[in-house]
């Protein structure tokens, strides 16, 4: 993948975002792919896999169970795919806030919002007068869910913890099949709620990062 551009115009910006996220689905679906086509062949010659299946081992898990193509190595690719996805939205949400700062302060200086990026970049465009509170609140919800599913999957293993609040509100939309977190699989393992990234949740999860990153740069066009 090509680096993103470090030119603060919103031609490039446009780019980056619809190239960026177009590289990134294609190379999903090529995993995808690849991980069918394996299975293939290990359905094909079960003898031949279990011999070799000592050299493909990551974190307990072989290669030699057709099954585990099914789920494991899918949910494995999508979630690793999530977490550098969502790290790449936060990358170009600081350059549009940049464009934005530009254009009405005459600054680049954005630091002083970015104590969390998201929360903070939806509380510039309200102080900007770029959107109101609750046409942004809009588009917002859903992101700040996938930040706090993106924050569980990096530093707790997907683990929604009983005494964290953002963790038990985001079970709760969830339980409740609210827009795209239905997609998200949910286990319920000893009293612990632990998440896993589904293939259809990564499609799904990478077409409302795009579409908010395209929101925020429309409304800094038009301005």
């Amino acid at each position: 993948m090509q680096p993103l551009s470090n030119s603060l115009s919103l031609v490039n910006l446009t780019y980056d975002i619809q190239t960026l996220f177009d590289k990134m689905l294609a190379h999903h679906e090529a995993v995808q792919r690849l991980l069918k086509k394996s299975k293939e062949n290990l359905e094909k010659n079960p003898k031949e896999a279990l011999v070799n299946s000592t050299n493909y081992n990551i974190f307990g898990v072989n290669f030699s169970k057709p099954s585990q193509f099914d789920s494991v190595f899918p949910n494995i690719e999508s979630t690793a795919l999530f977490l550098a996805t969502y790290s790449i939205f936060e990358d170009i949400l600081k350059k549009i806030c940049k464009v934005l700062v530009n254009k009405k302060c005459n600054s680049t200086n954005v630091d002083k919002w970015f104590t969390g990026v998201l929360q903070k970049s939806k509380d510039l465009f309200i102080e900007l007068n770029v959107f109101s509170e609750t046409e942004i609140l809009k588009e917002y919800e859903i992101i700040d869910y996938l930040r706090i599913i993106r924050n569980s999957m990096a530093h707790c293993n997907g683990y929604l913890l009983n005494n964290d609040r953002e963790h038990s509100m985001l079970l709760e939309k969830i339980t409740s099949k609210f827009d795209i977190l239905s997609h998200i699989d949910v286990k319920e393992i000893e009293e612990n709620h632990i998440l896993t990234i589904t293939q259809s949740f990564f499609n799904y999860a990478l077409i409302k990062l795009r579409d908010y990153l395209a929101f925020l740069h429309n409304a800094v066009y038009d301005k």
